[in-house]
């Protein structure tokens, strides 16, 4: 006898069910076929987000050096076991903003790019803009880098939104 979860979509919430016959090795099955699309385009935005979190970095310093340099900031706690959670972070999103587009893709018009554009606009607005405000007010840094932090929020969400528009078809 196997555990396996089903999303019911009606009520929101993870069911879990006991399986007679599941297949051979299968711990976790999906029925749903949105549950599907949820995950498997979550996986491909995770990739994404992924790359361009390891692009960002690199290219940052070059691009915005006294941003950079605010890193070096006692604000900023220098553990290199919280580091992993920089990696962690655009798997996290990347299936939370799949979540978001599954439910609310219908009111979102237009080709992929402009769907892209108004996830994007949706999450800095909702998400990254008002957690941005309480970091500034807590944190000694300057409103560049609080842009720039705005900025890859922005961007993070359009690559998510633009392959959920085209993954979601």
């Amino acid at each position: 006898m196997f555990i396996y979860i089903t999303y019911d979509y009606d009520q929101l919430s993870l069911l879990p069910s006991l399986v007679q016959n599941p297949t051979p090795g299968s711990i976790f099955v999906v029925k749903s076929s949105r549950m599907k699309k949820i995950i498997s385009s979550g996986l491909v935005a995770s990739v994404a987000l992924l790359a361009y979190a390891y692009i960002c970095i690199l290219i940052m310093p070059v691009l915005l050096p006294k941003v950079a340099e605010e890193y070096y900031n006692p604000s900023f706690v220098n553990d290199e076991s919280r580091n992993m959670l920089y990696y962690v972070h655009p798997i996290v999103l990347a299936f939370g903003l799949a979540w978001f587009w599954n439910r609310f893709k219908k009111l979102l018009k237009g080709n992929a790019l402009v769907q892209g554009i108004e996830m994007a606009l949706i999450y800095a607005a909702i998400a990254t803009l008002p957690s941005l405000l309480i970091l500034y007010s807590a944190i000694n840094v300057s409103l560049l880098t609080v842009g720039s932090w705005l900025l890859y929020g922005f961007f993070q969400a359009l690559i998510a939104g633009i392959i959920f528009s085209r993954m979601h078809v």
